[in-house]
């Protein structure tokens, strides 16, 4: 009998065989179906964390009196010409 099995090989496994790649193929489909939807939720949250961060920068510039305002101004900028009605950052 094992040499029958060794030639054929069992109903199961046949069949196992032949779904494999149809399972595959959904695995696949899963897989792009969740890595779409974290990267919906990876743009939303990258805006909403860029409102936020932006909010809370208004608030803290408009708190600030003008010492503050002017530390802040020159950690990120390197020079500011002012030339009549024109400003150049």
């Amino acid at each position: 009998m094992s040499g029958l099995w060794n030639r054929y090989p069992p109903p199961s496994l046949l069949l196992q065989a032949l779904s494999a790649p149809y399972m595959l193929k959904q695995k696949l489909d899963d897989f792009s179906t969740i890595i779409s939807e974290l990267r919906t939720r990876q743009d939303y949250l990258s805006k909403t964390m860029v409102r936020v961060y932006a909010q809370d920068l208004r608030t803290l510039l408009e708190r600030a009196d003008f010492i503050e305002k002017n530390t802040f101004l020159r950690s990120f900028t390197k020079r500011i010409e002012v030339n009549k009605k024109q400003v150049t950052i």
